[in-house]
């Protein structure tokens, strides 16, 4: 691969923002990332902004997925234990769903979390 502004030169980077191949003479290092110099330099560092946010509230997604999840499986106790007693067999279903479900959503926010 060659520069994109340097056809002779041979590519030692690619930009983040446009994807170019970039020379020593045009790559600049924005942070976590290459850009080209005085083009995409903003680009890059808004890419790396978004980035970071991302992964910050990925890493704030396992209490909401443990809420939901809480609260999903404690409807279906309530309901199903208002369904037994009450001998009401759609309540017992409705419970054994939502805490199914419940469930799910715990393990689910658990590999979440664990792979973020």
């Amino acid at each position: 691969m060659v520069c994109f502004n340097h056809a002779d030169t041979p590519a030692v980077a690619i930009c983040k923002s446009c994807n170019r191949g970039l020379c020593t003479a045009c790559a600049v290092p924005v942070g976590n990332g290459i850009a080209c110099r005085d083009q995409c330099e903003d680009d890059v560092a808004g890419l790396n902004s978004v980035l970071a946010r991302n992964v910050q509230a990925n890493s704030q997604s396992g209490s909401a997925w443990s809420a939901t999840s809480g609260l999903y499986s404690l409807m279906g106790i309530l309901f199903g234990v208002w369904g037994w007693t009450s001998n009401l067999v759609p309540l017992i279903l409705l419970g054994a769903a939502m805490l199914a479900y419940g469930l799910f959503l715990g393990w689910r926010g658990r590999a979440i979390t664990r792979a973020g």
